[in-house]
């Protein structure tokens, strides 16, 4: 649910959200209300502010776990474009339990096969994120530099990597 309303639970309702994306919602994106110990049990989902953007009465519970709360970098949402970009971190980030064989759109799920399904009604073609350079700055001035001469660099990555040694 991306870009509308909400998720709403009213009444004696217990419910499950698996495999889902939950992001840019005017309303908050789950909503629990008039209704005594319901119970909602969120897994293997992108919810955007996590559990704590829930709204829910005195009693509800909620069950959390193996869920995410970051921007899923939809294609173009403004098109109404829901895929995956390579570098959302919710491809991969799915559970094959209880989750369809095919996306919205007919595409086998998972894909690669024995990769984890993505979040959301889409199936990249990826079986995880690419690692993209989202920014690079510097705070050193523009200018000419010699060899000999340092320049610190910051680069921003889409998700944690790893440097060995020392970058050449």
């Amino acid at each position: 649910i991306a870009d509308n309303g909400c998720y709403a639970l009213r009444g004696y309702i217990n419910g499950t959200i698996k495999n889902s994306i939950f992001y840019n919602n005017s309303s908050g994106s789950i909503i629990m209300t008039q209704g005594v110990n319901q119970t909602l049990t969120i897994s293997y989902s992108d919810i955007e502010g996590g559990e704590s953007s829930i709204t829910k009465d005195a009693g509800d519970v909620i069950n959390w776990s193996n869920s995410i709360s970051s921007d899923p970098f939809f294609v173009n949402a403004s098109s109404d474009d829901y895929s995956l970009q390579n570098y959302s971190p919710a491809i991969g980030a799915g559970t094959t339990s209880g989750a369809p064989s095919t996306d919205i759109d007919g595409k086998t799920r998972p894909t690669p096969s024995s990769t984890n399904p993505d979040m959301g009604a889409y199936e990249n073609s990826l079986g995880s994120p690419a690692i993209v350079v989202m920014n690079v700055t510097s705070t050193t001035d523009n200018g000419t530099y010699k060899i000999g001469d340092v320049v610190a660099i910051t680069i921003t990555f889409s998700e944690a990597v790893t440097v060995t040694g020392t970058p050449q």
